[in-house]
Formats: structure tokens, sequence, C-alpha cells
């Protein structure tokens, strides 16, 4: 089976977007590849080497912004290099990255143990020389040629773990300075990693959260544990700090450090901790609600405030579950609710979304629940729900960031509608302050025009909570209710 992918040329978007009439029209070309897609990067200074990989596990590159393509996937291992017996066959490419410092630099993954370095944006590439899986690649931040991995031991194999082996199952942590030429160790047994901040002058330091004990086969982190600590390393490994104890995961981001920390391992409940001053002082995030807090979903630092998505655990509702967003002050310690029954699912998935380029501007789902008339008149809906009334300067907006979705097929089903009218779609232009219903547009995408009333009638979309695909970004539809 064949699929076609479309693409638009990003030359001729650049002169509509800059404002220069030109009377050209987008180019849009259809290229097939021998399976969907999987994933999208763009190289070099000006973005037009393009590497998408395919969810068979092919390689394509275009130098061209997208017009030609090339299967490269053969090309890889152009060294020839055979690390193991079984390092024979084709190869499978399973996830790609891109240095954020050196935009020419990438990596890219494949099954068997191979993985791969390019400096120059695909054109060559060479093998990393590790002889074990790469489970995760961090790049650094700003050295072009560092970055942590880390590794499962062979021994976690349970299927082809030899009987006499007696090595202990464990996640080990490693750093490269040389693009993978050469490796040295950090820690074993480690839960999760990261690259401290470049704002607090951290950007060599490796946060990491680890088991306390070191012996014995490492279990994986399926709830919040008292095992668990929060450590970092200034240089690479020799020495550690542990920051805090059962700080089981962690955010770095902006200047910020979020850790949820165990408070109860029978209820499975956690606090989340903050630190703005690089881990040196942490304090427990205050909200405004006095509610039981199961996980946290960091969802924006970018804007100097901090928005997170609060998982209280409890919830009426079957299918997607809901928790309650947060806004924090400039510290990050106390927070104010913002929205109540913002959609999520069963593995953390949030919808949630940022406006890029317009500042304190957020898209969310939220589960609409029907409220008595006693609560209408006691509760303070200004901005914890959103408001109905037209609002004609933010339905413009609206309409300017909505191009780029897909309009939703119309439901055919009438019970199907009523399950899914529950779910609505609500946006802010207050950093969280106001939520409103979306205006819907007038026409449709025939140029019919809609039976949709402005008083009762709004624009939601499905987020990635119902999406049909298994792809990491979020798919938006929309549909009028």
């Amino acid at each position: 089976m064949k699929f076609t992918f479309k693409v638009f040329l990003p030359a001729l978007l650049a002169e509509l977007v800059g404002g220069q009439n030109t009377g050209k029209r987008v180019n849009v070309k259809e290229v097939v590849f021998d399976s969907a897609v999987a994933d999208i990067k763009w190289f070099g200074p000006t973005n037009r080497i393009v590497l998408v990989q395919t969810t068979s596990g092919r390689l394509y590159r275009s130098t061209t912004s997208g017009d030609k393509w090339d299967d490269i996937t053969d090309q890889l291992n152009t060294e020839g290099q055979k690390f193991t017996a079984d390092d024979t066959g084709p190869i499978t490419v399973d996830s790609m990255q891109v240095s954020p410092v050196d935009k020419m630099v990438a990596m890219v993954a494949g099954k068997k143990r191979r993985h791969f370095i390019s400096i120059n944006g695909g054109e060559t590439w060479r093998r990393i020389r590790h002889s074990t899986t790469i489970h995760t690649w961090l790049f650094h931040k700003t050295r072009p040629k560092w970055a942590l991995l880390s590794t499962w031991s062979d021994s976690c194999d349970k299927a082809s773990r030899n009987k006499d082996d007696n090595a202990p199952c464990q996640h080990s942590l490693y750093i490269t300075r040389d693009l993978g030429r050469t490796f040295s160790l950090v820690t074993t047994y480690v839960v999760q990693f990261s690259w401290g901040d470049a704002s607090q002058h951290q950007q060599d330091r490796i946060y990491f959260t680890h088991f306390r004990s070191q012996k014995g086969d490492q279990e994986k982190l399926y709830s919040w544990s008292d095992s668990v600590d929060l450590s970092y390393t200034d240089d690479w490994g020799s020495r550690t700090t542990r920051m805090l104890q059962h700080g089981n995961k962690f955010v770095v981001s902006n200047g910020f450090i979020f850790v949820a920390k165990l408070k109860s391992k029978a209820s499975q409940t956690v606090n989340l901790m903050c630190s703005a001053d690089g881990g040196r002082n942490f304090r427990a995030a205050q909200l405004s609600q006095d509610l039981e807090e199961k996980a946290y979903t960091i969802l924006d630092t970018s804007e100097g405030t901090v928005m997170i998505h609060v998982n209280h655990g409890s919830n009426e509702f079957s299918g997607n579950q809901v928790g309650n967003v947060y806004v924090s002050d400039k510290d990050g310690s106390r927070y104010a609710l913002s929205l109540k029954n913002n959609v999520r699912s069963s593995s953390g998935e949030i919808e949630f979304d940022k406006v890029l380029s317009l500042e304190g501007v957020y898209l969310a789902n939220v589960r609409d629940v029907p409220k008595s008339p006693e609560q209408e008149n006691t509760e303070d809906t200004a901005s914890t729900n959103p408001k109905k009334e037209d609002d004609e300067e933010d339905a413009e907006e609206l309409e300017k960031g909505a191009t780029s979705t897909a309009v939703d097929k119309r439901r055919s089903q009438r019970a199907k509608g009523k399950a899914e009218s529950v779910v609505r779609t609500v946006i802010s232009f207050y950093k969280g302050g106001v939520w409103s219903y979306l205006k819907p547009p007038k026409i449709d995408s025939l140029g019919k025009k809609l039976d949709c009333p402005a008083d009762r009638c709004w624009l939601h979309m499905h987020g990635i909570t119902n999406s049909v695909t298994t792809r990491p970004s979020t798919l938006w539809r929309m549909r009028l209710d």
C-alpha cells in the first residue's frame, strides 16, 4: 500500500505570510511514500533539508524543501559495521532527533542496536559505537557534540536472558562528548534524566531520578515510589548530590525545576515541589483547592508564569478523565484555579495547547458538566468556566488561527453526536484568566451557510485523546454543536 503526503513549499508560503502580494499561489505537491508518515525533521539554517520517517521504518531525505525525495535508509550504514551476530538484514528506523545547537547534526535510532549520526544534514552517516540498544538520546542544549543517552542492560530481555546470566537488569545513563565515538558511565538504576537550565548557569549539570538501592533487578516505575530520589552531578558522575528524597519525576523548564514528590504510597498521592533558583530551595506548590493530587503535567512556562494540569484522581466520567488547570505566581509556588474539567487521557495526554506567536493565547478541551441552579448562583464562573456571549475580537483572532486545522466529517449518527457534545473547546486570550467558547464560522468549507446560531452553537475540536492516530503530534478535528 502506498501513502501520499502533501507538501506545502515554504518559499511561497514565506512570501504570502510576509505580506508580499506577488499573485503566486501556494505550491502543493503530493509525494508517495511506502507507508504513513511517522515523523518529520527540518535541517539547516533555512530548513531546506527535510527528513521523513515512515511507520514502516524507512527514512526519506529532501534537499529541496520537499520537492524531491530520496529513500536513504539503506545508505545509513555506509561503513558496513557489524557489532553483533544478528546485526544483519534491512535497517528499520525507530526515531530521529535534531541537535538544538547545530541544525546540521542528527541522530537516527534503529532496531538491532543500529544507531547513526550525521553532521551534514543527512548527506552522510556514521555508526554510533555503542554495543547496547539506546533507549533515550538527549542532545546538549548549548554544546553541539555533547549528548546524554540511556540503555537497558541485555539481562532486562527476559525472553532471551541466559539462565546463567546473573547480571541485574538496570537502566544506565551515559554521556558522550564526541557525538557517539566514546561514552562515559554517569550512573545506574536511573528513572529519568535531563540537562540543567542555561538560565541558571547549569547547562552542564545532569539531573536524574534514580532508585536508592543499587542492587538486583531494577523495576519500572509504574507507581509512585518511596525508593526513588532526585539527584544531580556536575562532573559527569564522579560525585552525585541528592536534592530531594522521594522525588520521583521532574521537569526542568525556563528557569524552574518541578518535582513530583511522594506524599503517600498507600493512596498514591504526591506533592508538587518547585524551585526557581536552580534547585537550591524547593517550595511546595499551594493550590487554591484542597484536593488530592495524583499527577501533574506542566503545560507551559514560557511567559513568566506556570500553567499546570493536576489530576485529582476522582471523576464521575467513564472514558476520558479530567483534571484542573492552575496558573501560578512569578515564583511558581502559589496557584489559582484557571479551568475545571480539562480533558486528559489515562496515559496522561492533555488536551491543552498554546497558540504559538500569540502571547497569552491557549486552547483547551473541557468536559461540560451541567450545573444545578444552586451551583450557578454560588459559583464564580468568570475565570473557571467559558463565557458564551459574542466576542468579535476573539472570534476574528480565532478564525486567523484556525486555518491550519482539518474539518471533521459531519456526524451521521445522533447517538454519537450526543456523546461527543459533552466535550467542548474553549480559548483564552488572557493567560487563562478568562475562557470563551469558539465562535463558529458563517459558512462551511464548500461556501454553504451554516445553521449555527451564535447564541447557542459554538465550534469545538477533537483533541489527542480521541485521535485515531498513534503519531506523537496532536490531532485537531472540528465539529459544531
